[in-house]
């Protein structure tokens, strides 16, 4: 009976993991891929004000 007790307190304790570190994990990833996106909006706004201002001074 306490083996019983013991495994069923062991697969609750993995289940509860599994959520905890799956939530963390899709947390990490998506503040990343926030931080990726804004960077790369940022090159490239940049990018695209330097190119427009070369074409003012060209004119």
């Amino acid at each position: 009976m306490i083996f019983f007790y013991w495994l069923l307190s062991g697969i609750i304790t993995f289940i509860v993991l599994y959520f905890v570190i799956k939530s963390a994990v899709k947390n990490a990833l998506k503040s990343s891929m926030d931080d990726i996106r804004s960077s790369v909006n940022k090159a490239v706004n940049d990018s695209l004000g330097q190119h427009e201002w070369k074409k003012q001074q060209d004119n």
